[in-house]
């Protein structure tokens, strides 16, 4: 349906924002995102170092990572990789502090998001659009990412990652059943229940699309 973003939705666009910002346009490689607990940011202080092999500076990760548990599910830090970005007391996304104990002021007793990548982000060169569908839950993740100017040749501008809003990218049209889950319609039209879960790809939603109609217009 059209509905807006959930509480882990929100999160997703906050990552997306970042992901789009530090490795799409900064071009860093390897992006690692994750959310510590208050409990532990208490053990963040040994994790940090500010002193690799081969560095110029800045706080990077320390050890093994493994027992963080992010409840995105996406811990990918490893010894070594820089910390970029972080958002602890303030509710936004900041540039991490260049020292371990500025960056454990900015978070404070938590909980805060860290992202890490292996080297930090390059001058904006790449040129990136971002296409997006019509629903409201799109909408609301593009919202985050942040638009900059590129000078290009002969002085001309281009905008990052400024939206482009296309309605063929719209997830499948239920029809009548807008609005309702799955357990809603197994309960009022159990027939049509079973005819969508005999064919997923085919099955016409009463007033609404296919999975192929969906194929057509994309």
């Amino acid at each position: 349906g059209n509905s807006g973003l959930s509480e882990l939705g929100r999160e997703f666009a906050y990552r997306f924002a970042e992901f789009a910002d530090v490795a799409v346009i900064g071009q860093a490689s390897d992006f690692a995102c994750v959310t510590l607990t208050a409990g532990e940011v208490g053990s963040l202080k040994q994790r940090l170092t500010a002193v690799p092999t081969g560095t110029s500076g800045g706080v990077f990760s320390k050890g093994s990572w493994d027992d963080v548990t992010d409840r995105a599910g996406a811990n990918t830090i490893k010894p070594g990789m820089r910390l970029v970005r972080l958002r602890g007391q303030r509710s936004e996304f900041e540039d991490a502090p260049r020292s371990a104990v500025a960056v454990l002021d900015a978070i404070g007793s938590g909980p805060a998001t860290l992202i890490f990548t292996h080297h930090d982000r390059t001058p904006a060169q790449v040129r990136a659009r971002l296409w997006t569908s019509a629903l409201s839950s799109a909408q609301q993740t593009v919202a985050h990412v942040r638009q900059t100017s590129l000078t290009m040749e002969h002085g001309k501008a281009w905008q990052q990652l400024m939206p482009k809003t296309y309605r063929n990218l719209d997830e499948v049209y239920v029809g009548e059943y807008e609005g309702l889950s799955e357990e809603d319609v197994q309960k009022r039209q159990p027939k049509e229940a079973e005819l969508h879960t005999l064919d997923k790809l085919g099955y016409r939603y009463p007033r609404g699309e296919s999975y192929y109609d969906v194929i057509a217009r994309l």
